[in-house]
């Protein structure tokens, strides 16, 4: 997973609040909640392609796993935040998501989580727009990362 110093930095650049952006990181990084996203993201691949000079990675994320009683609790606590919980929520999710991707060795051209149940939608297409415009500059902060960290 990126440190929370890259996690706070793209909270900023989306005019998150800091203080939503920590206590979120602090809330979904935390080791009870692991199984959650084992069992609410599917992982496919497109074949590379050169026009891309990479493969498309989808993640398909189901969002009504967070309706159920197994994981309301984490829900209700982002629903706290409103929005922006949601946001910095997906932010988060994504971040680490292509953080795993690099690390793994595989190039890719194109990330995206889409919601296959459709509760939240808006914000994971708010949030894979913001940072595939931003891609070159995020995949710099996670490959300057992993090579601190190998030091």
């Amino acid at each position: 997973m990126p440190s929370w110093k890259i996690h706070e930095k793209y909270s900023r650049l989306m005019n998150i609040p800091i203080n939503i952006a920590r206590e979120i990181n602090r809330f979904v990084d935390d080791p009870k909640w692991r199984d959650f996203f084992d069992s609410a993201l599917k992982r496919y691949e497109t074949p590379s392609l050169r026009a891309l000079g990479g493969c498309i990675i989808i993640y398909n994320f189901r969002s009504a796993l967070l309706h159920t009683s197994a994981y309301e609790q984490f829900r209700q606590y982002i629903e706290v935040y409103g929005e922006n919980g949601f946001r910095v929520f997906f932010l988060h999710m994504i971040l680490d998501l292509i953080e795993r991707n690099t690390r793994s060795g595989k190039e890719f051209a194109f990330l995206k989580v889409e919601d296959v149940d459709g509760f939240y939608k808006e914000y994971i297409e708010e949030v894979n727009d913001f940072l595939n415009n931003r891609m070159d500059e995020v995949l710099a902060d996670i490959k300057n990362y992993i090579q601190s960290r190998r030091r």
